[in-house]
């Protein structure tokens, strides 16, 4: 089974694969990735077995050899390497704000998952935000800041809620 979409800069690719032997050529200016789906480790690509699941990054001009063992799945990207470069320029683009922003969001729900696993555990017993805070290290208006970004509501009117 193949299906591929040729896009005006890009091909996609989705195999079901047979046990066998690919020789791939990569032109100059082009770049593969390849992300194997199934879980088997019977393939190897230029002498290197590899582990699954997997992601392989190729670049021309160059040729590569792939045996496969058994069946497999495959999905892959053929495009341009000025692609790649555009995504390296995005990555690298991200401002220190944007990583902060991202950061402040995971701490933020992992205090948010912190409090939803202590009131599944303690249903028929008051809760308090002093007791919370203590239990988290933080303070009670940073609870209360992280509610807000992930619940959008105050931790007094959620634990209303959850009681209802």
């Amino acid at each position: 089974m193949q299906a591929a979409l040729v896009l005006p800069h890009c091909e996609i690719y989705l195999l079901r694969t047979f046990p066998r032997i690919v020789d791939l050529e990569v032109p100059a200016n082009h770049t593969v990735v390849l992300f194997s789906m199934v879980g088997t480790s019977d393939t190897i690509i230029n002498g290197q077995p590899l582990d699954h699941p997997s992601l392989v990054l190729g670049r021309g001009p160059t040729d590569y050899r792939m045996v496969q063992g058994v069946q497999t799945c495959v999905a892959g990207i053929r495009f341009k390497s000025a692609m790649l470069a555009a995504l390296d320029k995005a990555f690298l683009d991200t401002n220190l704000l944007d990583v902060q922003r991202a950061r402040s969001f995971q701490n933020s729900l992992r205090i948010v998952k912190h409090i939803d696993a202590r009131l599944s555990a303690n249903w028929g017993r008051a809760i308090y935000s002093d007791e919370l805070a203590s239990e988290l290290r933080i303070s009670v208006r940073t609870m209360h800041t992280a509610m807000l970004k992930i619940r959008g509501m105050s931790l007094h009117r959620y634990l209303r809620l959850r009681r209802l």
